[in-house]
């Protein structure tokens, strides 16, 4: 069963994973998930979803 998902959600979508991950990268918090020298990969990463 396909669900089709509108542009505007998914792009929607997007800006809020890469804000999270911009917030998670800015903060501590991405050490739980990845290495401390991963950070600027993630920020990168956050920036591109948001944009």
């Amino acid at each position: 069963m396909a669900v089709t998902v509108k542009r505007n959600v998914a792009g929607l979508v997007m800006v809020f994973v890469g804000a999270a991950v911009v917030q998670l990268a800015t903060s501590n918090t991405y050490l739980r998930y990845v290495k401390p020298g991963m950070r600027w990969m993630l920020l990168a990463a956050g920036l591109i979803l948001i944009a």
